[in-house]
């Protein structure tokens, strides 16, 4: 195996740095794993909202997506689709999930701070039904919006 990064110990400190200056954190199960294979999954979020992250989203696969922040956490299942691949189905979720924050005028420090969970659902359900369409098709083809906006 080629790693690209150096040891494991200077990747997780230019991650960690990284993420200390981020509102939004969006990892997958797997990237947690990765990360910190030792903490808990609400121990990690915990923390990263103690540190200042405003938006906390873990993407499990088809085990669907969990959303938090200080005030409210929202789990939500994954769309149903009949799965094609898999590439790119990360990608489409968390740009859907931006472009979404953005189209609701949310997609600020202020207002990611203060998300209820309508916000959190609505975001969530919309970057999910993103990935459900990348991950029936072949390839990494994302979905339009007005694709997501129909179903």
């Amino acid at each position: 195996m080629v790693q690209i990064h150096g040891s494991r110990s200077a990747y997780r400190k230019r991650i960690f740095r990284l993420i200390d200056q981020a509102d939004i954190l969006k990892l997958s199960d797997e990237d947690l794993v990765y990360l910190d294979p030792c903490v808990s999954i609400d121990a990690f979020i915990n923390d990263r909202l103690e540190q200042g992250v405003k938006l906390v989203v873990l993407t499990r696969g088809e085990r669907g997506v969990l959303l938090q922040t200080v005030a409210d956490r929202i789990v939500l299942k994954a769309q149903p689709c009949v799965v094609k691949d898999t590439i790119g189905a990360g990608d489409s979720f968390h740009g859907a999930l931006l472009s979404e924050l953005e189209n609701r005028g949310l997609l600020n420090k202020a207002a990611l701070g203060a998300l209820k969970k309508h916000d959190l659902e609505t975001i969530g359900e919309f970057a999910t039904r993103a990935a459900a369409i990348t991950c029936s098709r072949d390839g990494a083809d994302p979905p339009w919006a007005s694709e997501v906006r129909i179903l």
